[in-house]
């Protein structure tokens, strides 16, 4: 059996441990967001955000969950997100990328697979440099484009 998946998720783990036990960096306001005890918090938010693919919120949610009727709603998820900095991800990403040192090769290569993904956004069409418009009688939207780099 290979361990190498559980090593690496072990990792990311202990690197969302270590971020949010350094949360007051990474909350709009220190000292107040994530201090009562809910469904959803610091390490759970960041979990989910970090694990979602393209479903609607809801559904992720429900997934997320275990299909529990405990789930929070999709209105709870997006009041804590909005409570966390942009930057929390950002700093996830270097710190568990900075835990592996164990870079392979083939043939001195470094081989790394890439692909491009669109990432939907809450709809602001004042936010120009996202906002797309649909069709001509369909609302507009903002979406994100997403390259993600895999090591194989």
């Amino acid at each position: 059996m290979n361990i190498f998946p559980k090593i690496i998720k072990n990792q990311l783990n202990t690197c969302i441990k270590n971020l949010s036990d350094r949360k007051e960096n990474y909350v709009m306001r220190p000292g107040k967001d994530f201090t009562r005890k809910r469904c959803l918090p610091f390490e759970k938010v960041i979990q989910f955000l970090i694990t979602m693919s393209d479903g609607s919120l809801a559904k992720e949610l429900l997934e997320f969950f275990n299909l529990d009727v405990k789930t929070p709603t999709t209105s709870s998820l997006i009041q804590q997100r909005n409570k966390i900095k942009p930057e929390a991800l950002l700093h996830l990403l270097h710190d568990f990328v900075g835990t592996y040192k164990n870079i392979k090769t083939y043939k001195g290569y470094r081989l790394l697979a890439i692909d491009g993904s669109n990432i939907n956004i809450p709809t602001n069409p004042n936010d120009t440099e996202t906002y797309a418009v649909g069709t001509k009688n369909s609302r507009g939207y903002n979406i994100l484009h997403i390259n993600a780099i895999y090591d194989l």
